[in-house]
């Protein structure tokens, strides 16, 4: 059994292949400026799953950003999923204020399929976005990496992804509040709405 380490490598591995050897960085830079966030940035993935902002162009409507980005990936043979949402910053603050597409491509040999999710913002809210990847990236030491990705692979649903918003509080758990026993760190999850 490949250890969290080993799992997280070959995701960062494969997801490098997808976004720049199989064009979808290329597709996005189409439309405007592309920051990776989420547990790619941080090099902490434990499921096929890339968070990513594009700003789009100047003088360009960003649900027209958001219609190009859809149907070029409904024409994708690997796509089986894109999904559009608006206000999901309204429902759950802690998501990026933008546009939302949800894109799932079936490759890979994971349980799930790649999951991107691409918001569309503004040049402030990406800003935000890459003010938080520093602030956790400076926090990040080899030991409590590991402990991260360890966690991941623990919370791991049948489905074969971690519940959403789990890596946010997972950071938080390990990284802000020093968490260390397990009762404490499920605790926190849970009461930060984590289903674990």
């Amino acid at each position: 059994m490949n250890s969290p380490l080993d799992i997280a490598e070959r995701l960062r591995t494969e997801a490098d292949d997808l976004l720049f050897n199989k064009g979808v960085d290329d597709l996005l830079k189409r439309q405007g400026e592309v920051y990776y966030g989420g547990s790619y940035a941080l090099d902490l993935m434990a499921w096929p799953d890339i968070d990513l902002n594009v700003v789009a162009k100047e003088c360009a409507d960003p649900n027209e950003v958001a219609a190009h980005l859809a149907s070029e990936f409904v024409l994708r043979k690997e796509s089986v999923r894109v999904k559009f949402e608006r206000d999901l910053h309204q429902k759950i603050p802690a998501l990026p204020n933008g546009l939302y597409l949800g894109v799932k491509l079936d490759i890979g040999e994971w349980k799930t399929p790649w999951k991107l999710d691409i918001w569309i913002v503004d040049r402030s809210e990406c800003d935000k976005t890459k003010q938080k990847v520093a602030d956790i990236q400076k926090l990040l030491t080899p030991s409590n990496r590991k402990v991260i990705l360890e966690w991941k692979q623990k919370l791991m649903t049948p489905q074969g992804r971690t519940p959403s918003l789990s890596g946010h509080w997972l950071y938080q758990a390990i990284l802000v509040q020093k968490l260390e026993a397990d009762e404490e760190i499920l605790g926190f999850l849970r009461e930060n709405g984590v289903s674990v």
